[in-house]
């Protein structure tokens, strides 16, 4: 068997995945959806606690 390659989640599929998850999708159809495991996607909503993060700013004083 094959290794697999490790693809990180994009910042557009993040959009995307939140906004699927806020409609009320279940994990594996979010999951069906981008091509990847349930449990890829659980872990990026497991680790914002299930709340979409606030959109990452840089301080204007950088």
């Amino acid at each position: 068997m094959a290794p697999r390659l490790r693809r990180h989640i994009t910042d557009s599929e993040k959009t995307q995945l939140w906004e699927r998850w806020q409609q009320g999708e279940s994990l594996h159809q979010i999951a069906r959806w981008l091509g990847r495991r349930h449990s890829s996607i659980r872990r990026v909503i497991a680790q914002a606690g299930g709340i979409r993060p606030a959109p990452k700013r840089r301080s204007p004083r950088a």
